[in-house]
């Protein structure tokens, strides 16, 4: 769809993306309607921070659709649903600072439900970790699929363009952006690690009752250095991984060269 063009008072165009004003009223219909039938108002912090990634989940799905290596598709889906879901914990994460802000100054009253601040709080919280995890999830499995597949990846803002304009194979600019997304899979290693140590720590205490607490202490100490030593390693392996294997240097890698006449247009 073609964007207006308005004039300014200094004599330049701007464009009007008449799609983004579309998703703007639909998002904040859906928040109004939320808000009525579920009176809960702090549902409005996932859904503005819904509203900053939807442009990565839009492209996830063309990329599913229209990708006829089908494979190369399904990765490039995940990476696009990793940094939509990225972005909207990010959204959510630069929230908090106000509304803490905000709940430290005005306070909340002491009667049960009555307390809206708090609540925009713990659902800006939520949706800031619930956010992250869930992106590290979605990288994890882009990487893990890319491996084994030798598929590399492109992830940057001019693929939303292809995607407006329905293009296959899609236009790339020079900078690939798609390590910072894909790095957050460390996150699920480590909360693997964090659970593994307290599973470990809390076995070894209830094997160990009645021994010398220096030797529960020191061996929770060793179980505890192993594991987090293991959980680094594998970060370590697979920041190298995906440096050398799964994010592309130029978008070339990704995609085959076409001649242009046979470019479909979709």
């Amino acid at each position: 769809m073609k964007s207006d063009v308005l004039p300014w008072s200094d004599g330049e165009t701007t464009p009007i993306e008449w799609s983004n004003l579309l998703i703007w009223t639909v998002l904040i219909a859906a928040g109004l309607l939320v808000f009525e039938l579920t009176a809960q108002p702090a549902l409005s912090v996932p859904i503005l921070g819904l509203k900053f990634g939807w442009e990565d989940f839009l492209t996830a799905c063309w990329f599913r659709r229209s990708d006829p290596y089908h494979r190369r598709g399904c990765v490039h889906f995940w990476l696009f649903v990793a940094a939509g879901l990225l972005k909207a914990a990010l959204t959510a994460a630069i929230m908090l600072i106000p509304i803490f802000s905000l709940l430290v100054f005005f306070g909340q009253p002491n009667r049960p439900g009555n307390a809206p601040l708090l609540l925009h709080f713990v659902a800006a919280l939520v949706t800031t970790f619930g956010g992250i995890g869930l992106a590290g999830a979605a990288a994890l499995a882009t990487s893990i699929v890319a491996l084994r597949n030798g598929i590399q990846v492109w992830l940057e803002v001019r693929l939303h363009h292809a995607r407006r304009e329905n293009t296959w194979p899609p236009t790339c600019g020079d900078v690939n952006e798609a390590y910072g997304v894909l790095m957050t899979a460390v996150i699920p290693i480590f909360l693997l690690a964090s659970g593994l140590v307290l599973g470990s720590v809390t076995l070894l205490h209830l094997s160990l009752q009645g021994c010398d607490v220096g030797l529960q202490v020191f061996l929770g100490a060793a179980a505890t250095a192993i594991i987090l030593a293991a959980a680094t390693n594998a970060a370590v392996r697979y920041k190298r991984a995906i440096e050398q294997r799964v994010i592309a240097k130029k978008h070339a890698d990704c995609w085959r060269a076409e001649d242009p006449a046979n470019v479909l247009v979709i």
